[in-house]
């Protein structure tokens, strides 16, 4: 009513959350990247990549000073900022943010732990639109050596994997062995999934 009587709109609601935490906890609170990532999601959907830009970057510095710059809060503003360059089509800059998550990700968690593989998948599938197949090909196959050992020959995620690795052969027009990359996705996902599922089509 007090809003209302002084004529005065309120905030919309996605900047609520950040306005909050800066007046709770400071403009270089930890907590306070919360509320910027919201917001700059929403501008990044909105097509208002400049101002998204502002707020992911403003997020990356506070999780930087916080954290370090070799940090995996740090490699995740990298992820955030690699989504945003792919918004804005700029797939070299996304690449570039895209390796850099990784190395990251590569020092933490280890070069063959499956935490990495949406990281090593995101720069695949940047190589393969910047027209590096030798790299797009090495990627898939270094994931389907992750997923494999760390979830089996036949998990969903070993049969995505191998999708991907006859993804790369199909750029270089090339077919690879069939029934390990083609049929082997298509009868796990008829085996976990059931036969009318959307993957198997």
């Amino acid at each position: 009513d007090l809003v209302r009587s002084k004529n005065i709109s309120p905030p919309p609601i996605a900047e609520r959350p950040l306005a909050i935490y800066r007046q709770a906890l400071g403009q270089n609170h930890p907590t306070t990247v919360s509320g910027l990532l919201v917001l700059a999601a929403v501008r990044k959907d909105r097509g208002e990549y400049d101002e998204a830009d502002r707020l992911y970057s403003e997020a990356l510095r506070i999780r930087v000073g916080t954290f370090g710059p070799d940090s995996v809060n740090a490699g995740q503003s990298y992820g955030d900022m690699m989504m945003l360059a792919i918004a804005r089509r700029q797939f070299e800059e996304a690449e570039a943010w895209s390796a850099k998550r990784l190395t990251i990700f590569e020092k933490w968690f280890g070069s063959s732990d499956p935490r990495i593989i949406e990281a090593l998948a995101d720069l695949q599938h940047l190589k393969a639109f910047n027209g590096d197949l030798d790299a797009v090909d090495s990627l898939g196959r270094r994931i389907l050596d992750i997923a494999e050992r760390a979830y089996g020959p036949e998990s969903l995620v070993a049969a995505v994997a191998a999708g991907n690795v006859a993804y790369a052969y199909r750029l270089r027009g090339r077919f690879g062995n069939i029934e390990s990359l083609y049929e082997r996705p298509l009868r796990i996902y008829r085996k976990l999934l059931g036969p009318r599922h959307p993957w198997v089509a």
